[in-house]
């Protein structure tokens, strides 16, 4: 957030009017509109993005004629990926979990086909076990290859960062929109917020519910209880009073 801040502050003392923080997604959007590189998807169906950087991972679900419709950010990246196991599995997990992900965001269509660009290397792995979880195909894609030498992606490999969003900026030949949070990631956490109120609602429930079962069944059993003291007491008076109805009837009969 202070780092948010301090940028909104820099704008605005530029005379800027942030709208939008953060243009990963947007670039990532411009650059498969400009590139579309790979198996073309089919009509109704979804593209997948997956951009790798150095400590996050961004994925930018794309319709048939290139629109932005959702977006995944992991906080995991290269780094973590190339050094720590339980973080890869996290990382794989998530992706793999994508398309559950969209039906629970009510995103219509189905994944026909995913790219994964960024800082690629040594991932050729964990992309074909995506591509057995999707079943679809996952191309990897360096960004830089169309528009620079060799030597420039030598270096530009080193530094360990991707330079998707930034090739897609350039691409996209605008200034780019700034906000704090795009509206997607707004109605998943509003989604996300629900969910947990509703989960708390319905524990809060089942406590009172099994509450009142105890309750219950106390009474139930003290009611048991004091049916069968009564019947005992009122079990000597039965007799007598039989006993009183026999005489009262004999009475009768020797009148």
């Amino acid at each position: 957030k202070v780092l948010i801040d301090s940028v909104l502050d820099f704008c605005k003392s530029k005379g800027l009017l942030p709208r939008w923080v953060g243009v990963s997604t947007e670039g990532l959007e411009a650059w498969w509109a400009a590139s579309r590189t790979g198996t073309p998807v089919a009509e109704g169906q979804l593209m997948v993005v997956i951009d790798v950087d150095f400590a996050s991972t961004d994925c930018a679900v794309l319709s048939p004629d290139h629109r932005l419709l959702f977006t995944h950010s992991i906080p995991i990246g290269a780094e973590q990926l190339a050094n720590n196991e339980p973080a890869k599995l996290r990382w794989l997990g998530e992706l793999i979990r994508l398309p559950r992900i969209l039906i629970h965001e009510d995103i219509k269509g189905q994944i026909g086909h995913g790219v994964m660009v960024g800082v690629t290397e040594g991932l050729g792995a964990i992309a074909e076990q995506i591509k057995q979880e999707w079943a679809v195909a996952i191309d990897v894609v360096d960004p830089l290859q169309s528009i620079a030498s060799e030597a420039v992606r030598s270096k530009a490999k080193l530094t360990k960062v991707s330079y998707t969003t930034a090739v897609g900026a350039l691409k996209l030949a605008q200034a780019p929109r700034i906000d704090l949070i795009p509206q997607e990631t707004r109605v998943s956490q509003g989604l996300h917020t629900r969910s947990k109120h509703l989960e708390r609602l319905v524990m809060n429930l089942v406590c009172v519910l099994c509450l009142s079962l105890l309750l219950f069944g106390e009474r139930l059993w003290m009611l048991n209880q004091l049916h069968a003291q009564l019947k005992d007491r009122l079990a000597p008076l039965e007799e007598k009073a039989l006993g009183i109805q026999r005489k009262q009837e004999t009475m009768q009969q020797l009148q």
